[in-house]
C-alpha cells in the first residue's frame, strides 16, 4: 500500500476497523468545520481521497501484457517496476486530472431521508448509483453544513491529497492514514453476512468483484473457524 505523497509506505498499517468511539475522539480533536466534515465523510463512506478532493494528472508505470503473463505464471521479477523499459515488463500510463466532489454532486432525498452522493469512481471502477447516507447519522450535520456553504460549481473540500493525509494524521495523533477509513469500512461490511459482494463493489466503486475477497475471506473465514473451535471445546467438556 502506498503512503503519503513523498514517502513509500505508511509506518503502521491498520489491521482492525476504526470503532465509533475512536471516530468521535478524532472528530472532537479537530476544530475546523471543513476538516471535521471531511473526517466524517471519510468514516462513513470509506471513499478514496482522490474521489473526494480530486488529484492532478499523473504518469505512472503499469504492468504490460508481457508482465501480466509472467505474473500469472508466478515468475514476474519482484523489482519489475525498476527494470529497464526495453525489457517490456511495464508501460507508461497517463491519467487525466480527477475533479473531486463539487456542490452539484450532493442532493438530499427527503422521501428517503438520505443524502445522495454522486461519487465518481477512479482506477477504472464503477458505481451504478449514488451513495446514500442517512441524514440522521451522528455528525452528518457537519457534512451538510460544509455542502451548503459551498458555492455552485466549487469543490466541497478544497484540500489537496497531501493536506488530507496531514489532517487525518493530526486528528488521530499519528495513528491513522486516509486509506485506513476505506479498509475499516470494507472490513466492517465483509463481516456482515447480509451484505453481498455486489453491494460492496457498488459502494467502493471497485472495478472487479474479486477485490472484495481480500476482506471477505479473512473476516468470514475467521468467524467460521472461531465457531468450529468453540464447538470442539463444548463437545469435549465432560458432563458433571
Amino acid at each position: 500500500m502506498r503512503g503519503r505523497p513523498g514517502q513509500s509506505r505508511y509506518k503502521t498499517k491498520r489491521s482492525t476497523p476504526i470503532p465509533f468511539k475512536e471516530f468521535v475522539e478524532i472528530i472532537e480533536n479537530t476544530e475546523d468545520l471543513e476538516e471535521k466534515s471531511l473526517l466524517a465523510f471519510l468514516f462513513y463512506t470509506g471513499a478514496r481521497v482522490s474521489e473526494i478532493v480530486g488529484d492532478s494528472a499523473k504518469r505512472y508505470k503499469k504492468l504490460s501484457q508481457k508482465g501480466r503473463a509472467l505474473k500469472e505464471k508466478g515468475i514476474l521479477p519482484r523489482d519489475w517496476i525498476k527494470r529497464p523499459e526495453h525489457e517490456g515488463l511495464w508501460i507508461w500510463v497517463e491519467r487525466p486530472p480527477i475533479k473531486g466532489l463539487t456542490k452539484e454532486d450532493f442532493e438530499i432525498d427527503k422521501t428517503k431521508n438520505v443524502l445522495n452522493v454522486n461519487l465518481k469512481p477512479v482506477k477504472r471502477g464503477r458505481r451504478i448509483a449514488p451513495l446514500e447516507l442517512p441524514l440522521d447519522l451522528p455528525y452528518m450535520d457537519l457534512i451538510l453544513k460544509q455542502w451548503r456553504k459551498t458555492k455552485k460549481g466549487e469543490k466541497i473540500w478544497r484540500f489537496s491529497p497531501w493536506q488530507v493525509w496531514d489532517i487525518v494524521k493530526r486528528a488521530s495523533n499519528g495513528r491513522l492514514y486516509p486509506h485506513a477509513f476505506r479498509f475499516s469500512k470494507a472490513t466492517l461490511f465483509a463481516r456482515d453476512p447480509n451484505i453481498a459482494v455486489s453491494d460492496m463493489q457498488y459502494w467502493f466503486g471497485w472495478a472487479r468483484a474479486s477485490t472484495a475477497d481480500r476482506y471477505i475471506l479473512p473476516a468470514r473465514g475467521s468467524e467460521k473457524i472461531i465457531r468450529a473451535l468453540k464447538r470442539e471445546i463444548q463437545q469435549n467438556i465432560p458432563l458433571e
